[in-house]
Protein backbone atom coordinates (compact mmCIF):
# COMPACT_ATOMS: atom_id res chain seq x y z
CA UNK A 1 0.00 0.00 0.00
CA UNK A 2 1.10 3.64 -0.16
CA UNK A 3 0.56 6.91 1.62
CA UNK A 4 1.69 10.45 0.91
CA UNK A 5 2.60 12.88 3.67
CA UNK A 6 1.58 10.39 6.34
CA UNK A 7 3.03 10.74 9.82
CA UNK A 8 5.25 7.80 10.75
CA UNK A 9 5.39 7.00 14.44
CA UNK A 10 8.83 5.42 14.76
CA UNK A 11 9.46 6.06 18.48
CA UNK A 12 8.81 8.67 21.17
CA UNK A 13 11.18 11.18 19.52
CA UNK A 14 10.76 10.49 15.81
CA UNK A 15 7.56 11.10 13.89
CA UNK A 16 8.70 12.12 10.39
CA UNK A 17 6.34 12.86 7.55
CA UNK A 18 7.95 11.59 4.31
CA UNK A 19 6.61 12.69 0.95
CA UNK A 20 5.81 9.10 -0.05
CA UNK A 21 5.61 5.83 1.84
CA UNK A 22 5.23 2.30 0.49
CA UNK A 23 4.45 -0.45 2.92
CA UNK A 24 3.43 -4.05 3.04
CA UNK A 25 0.57 -4.87 5.38
CA UNK A 26 1.62 -6.91 8.44
CA UNK A 27 -0.56 -9.87 7.45
CA UNK A 28 1.54 -10.07 4.25
CA UNK A 29 4.86 -9.85 6.07
CA UNK A 30 5.23 -6.08 6.44
CA UNK A 31 6.69 -4.35 9.47
CA UNK A 32 4.41 -1.30 9.87
CA UNK A 33 0.75 -1.03 10.76
CA UNK A 34 -1.91 1.64 10.67
CA UNK A 35 -3.06 2.78 14.11
CA UNK A 36 -6.69 3.47 14.98
CA UNK A 37 -6.03 7.21 14.71
CA UNK A 38 -4.58 6.88 11.19
CA UNK A 39 -0.84 7.00 11.86
CA UNK A 40 1.60 4.54 10.39
CA UNK A 41 3.36 2.89 13.34
CA UNK A 42 6.73 1.26 12.82
CA UNK A 43 9.07 1.41 9.87
CA UNK A 44 7.47 0.94 6.46
CA UNK A 45 9.42 -0.82 3.74
CA UNK A 46 10.16 2.30 1.64
CA UNK A 47 10.07 6.05 2.16
CA UNK A 48 10.82 8.84 -0.31
CA UNK A 49 11.67 12.48 0.23
CA UNK A 50 11.72 15.28 -2.32
CA UNK A 51 14.38 17.53 -0.90
CA UNK A 52 14.88 21.19 -1.74
CA UNK A 53 15.54 23.26 1.35
CA UNK A 54 15.85 20.31 3.75
CA UNK A 55 18.70 18.40 2.07
CA UNK A 56 21.06 18.54 5.07
CA UNK A 57 18.36 17.08 7.33
CA UNK A 58 17.16 14.52 4.75
CA UNK A 59 20.71 13.24 4.04
CA UNK A 60 21.78 13.38 7.69
CA UNK A 61 19.58 12.95 10.74
CA UNK A 62 16.46 11.80 8.91
CA UNK A 63 18.34 9.18 6.89
CA UNK A 64 19.95 7.86 10.10
CA UNK A 65 16.54 7.61 11.81
CA UNK A 66 15.10 5.70 8.85
CA UNK A 67 18.11 3.40 8.88
CA UNK A 68 17.91 2.79 12.64
CA UNK A 69 14.22 1.88 12.36
CA UNK A 70 14.79 -0.72 9.66
CA UNK A 71 13.22 1.10 6.74
CA UNK A 72 14.50 -1.08 3.95
CA UNK A 73 14.67 1.50 1.15
CA UNK A 74 15.00 5.27 1.15
CA UNK A 75 14.72 7.43 -1.96
CA UNK A 76 16.01 10.98 -1.84
CA UNK A 77 15.30 13.28 -4.79
CA UNK A 78 17.84 16.10 -4.54
CA UNK A 79 16.00 18.77 -6.52
CA UNK A 80 18.65 21.51 -6.66
CA UNK A 81 21.51 19.34 -7.91
CA UNK A 82 19.31 17.07 -10.07
CA UNK A 83 20.19 13.78 -8.37
CA UNK A 84 18.25 10.85 -7.07
CA UNK A 85 19.76 8.67 -4.37
CA UNK A 86 18.10 5.31 -3.72
CA UNK A 87 19.38 3.57 -0.61
CA UNK A 88 18.88 -0.06 0.36
CA UNK A 89 19.38 -1.30 3.91
CA UNK A 90 22.06 -3.96 4.39
CA UNK A 91 23.91 -5.35 7.39
CA UNK A 92 26.36 -2.45 6.99
CA UNK A 93 23.60 0.20 6.89
CA UNK A 94 22.26 2.06 3.88
CA UNK A 95 24.00 1.38 0.58
CA UNK A 96 23.33 3.36 -2.60
CA UNK A 97 21.64 1.39 -5.35
CA UNK A 98 23.14 2.12 -8.74
CA UNK A 99 21.17 2.43 -11.93
CA UNK A 100 21.64 -0.42 -14.39
CA UNK A 101 23.32 0.21 -17.73
CA UNK A 102 19.88 1.14 -19.08
CA UNK A 103 19.56 3.91 -16.45
CA UNK A 104 16.95 2.10 -14.38
CA UNK A 105 17.02 1.55 -10.63
CA UNK A 106 15.11 -1.51 -9.53
CA UNK A 107 13.77 -1.85 -6.00
CA UNK A 108 15.14 -4.79 -4.02
CA UNK A 109 12.07 -4.87 -1.77
CA UNK A 110 9.22 -4.18 -4.19
CA UNK A 111 10.06 -6.41 -7.14
CA UNK A 112 8.90 -4.68 -10.30
CA UNK A 113 9.20 -1.14 -8.91
CA UNK A 114 11.48 0.42 -11.49
CA UNK A 115 12.58 4.04 -11.94
CA UNK A 116 14.09 5.54 -15.08
CA UNK A 117 16.31 8.02 -13.25
CA UNK A 118 17.09 10.36 -16.15
CA UNK A 119 13.46 10.52 -17.30
CA UNK A 120 12.38 11.27 -13.73
CA UNK A 121 14.98 13.99 -13.30
CA UNK A 122 14.01 15.73 -16.53
CA UNK A 123 10.36 15.28 -15.54
CA UNK A 124 9.57 13.27 -18.65
CA UNK A 125 6.38 11.72 -17.33
CA UNK A 126 5.54 9.49 -20.31
CA UNK A 127 8.99 7.84 -20.32
CA UNK A 128 9.08 7.48 -16.54
CA UNK A 129 5.58 5.93 -16.52
CA UNK A 130 6.51 3.60 -19.39
CA UNK A 131 9.43 2.28 -17.31
CA UNK A 132 7.23 1.88 -14.23
CA UNK A 133 4.61 -0.01 -16.26
CA UNK A 134 7.28 -2.31 -17.69
CA UNK A 135 8.39 -3.14 -14.16
CA UNK A 136 4.83 -3.74 -13.00
CA UNK A 137 4.30 -6.04 -16.00
CA UNK A 138 7.45 -8.07 -15.28
CA UNK A 139 7.48 -11.67 -14.13
CA UNK A 140 9.33 -10.50 -10.99
CA UNK A 141 6.42 -8.28 -10.02
CA UNK A 142 3.92 -11.03 -10.73
CA UNK A 143 5.86 -13.37 -8.42
CA UNK A 144 6.04 -10.64 -5.76
CA UNK A 145 2.26 -10.11 -5.87
CA UNK A 146 1.64 -13.85 -5.67
CA UNK A 147 3.95 -14.15 -2.68
CA UNK A 148 2.10 -11.36 -0.86
CA UNK A 149 -1.28 -12.99 -1.41
CA UNK A 150 0.01 -16.31 -0.02
CA UNK A 151 1.35 -14.82 3.22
Amino acid sequence: DYADNVTLVLDDLNEPQPDLTLFIHPECGGQAQISEDGYLVGGPELVAEISLSSLAIDRGPKRRVYEQHGIQEYILWRVEDHRIEWYSLSDQGYQLLAADTDGIIRSLVFSGLWMDVEATLRRDGPTAIKCLRQGLSSSEHKSFRERLTRE
